[in-house]
């Protein structure tokens, strides 16, 4: 299993040791998160522009405001810094993944043509859509 599963309804579930913590990003957590971090996070690219050391941790813990308001700042940072760059990295996937998943399967089925070495369907690649 992956560090987020996700599931229906625009959740997810982060397992990191014992804990099991419930992330949604709701619009309410979309505008927590840009107000700690100071900028907007309506569109993708924004998403993949995070840093890991301290954005990844706010937005994180905008993120578990619906489902566990009882968690700090603080929580969400010792998951991030528990975590290897492999697993930060994965994170940071599954919540972009959480917040567009179409848009996230059309880039990874892109990745995945482009690795096999062919173009997509159009002629062009997904990055610079």
């Amino acid at each position: 299993m992956s560090l987020l599963e996700l599931i229906k309804g625009g959740t997810g579930v982060i397992k990191v040791e014992e804990r099991e913590l419930t992330v949604a990003f709701p619009l309410s957590a979309i505008a927590k998160a840009e107000a700690a971090i100071g900028r907007d996070l309506k569109d993708i690219t924004r998403w993949y522009q995070l840093k890991w050391e301290d954005e990844l941790p706010q937005v994180l813990h905008a993120g578990f405001a619906k489902f566990h308001p009882e968690a700090t700042l603080e929580d969400a940072a010792n998951i991030c810094e528990s975590l290897t760059a492999e697993g930060l990295q994965e994170l940071h996937r599954a919540l972009i993944r959480l917040n567009f998943p179409k848009r996230m399967q059309e880039l990874e089925a892109d990745w995945e043509r482009r690795a096999a070495g062919k173009t997509s369907p159009n002629g062009e690649s997904g990055a610079g859509r």
